[in-house]
């Protein structure tokens, strides 16, 4: 996987991300609400909550990709490995799963640091 498709696939499942946060939104508060301003602060529910923890943190797993993509543009099967634990951790963290929840998220974590790591060597 080169390091333009790495980012690529990860850039896509940020956009699903961000669907999934607004529909949870919604549900959670009305279309009025997600449409408008959103200064009046509702409670958006567990889902909606957590998928916007889980939009935050792939926004910084991305930077961190990013990093290594620009060191590296040769990615190597790492890239894989850090797709794969951001696609495990999501459901991990949307279903509320502490402990698969962290060992995916150490798991991509390891794997991105790991390109950062080999792209400086």
């Amino acid at each position: 996987m080169t390091a333009a498709q790495a980012l690529g696939l990860n850039a896509l499942l940020l956009a699903v991300l961000l669907g999934v946060q607004v529909l949870f939104r919604v549900r959670a508060t009305s279309v009025g609400y997600a449409l408008g301003s959103l200064d009046a602060q509702l409670p958006e529910g567990v889902l909606a909550s957590r998928a916007r923890r889980v939009v935050s943190n792939q926004i910084e797993a991305m930077a961190l990709l990013t990093a290594a993509a620009i060191l590296d543009p040769v990615v190597s099967g790492l890239a894989w490995v850090v797709l794969f634990a951001r696609l495990a951790y999501v459901p991990a963290a949307l279903g509320g799963v502490p402990l698969l929840r962290s060992g995916t998220w150490l798991v991509g974590f390891g794997a991105t640091v790991g390109l950062v790591v080999s792209a400086l060597l």
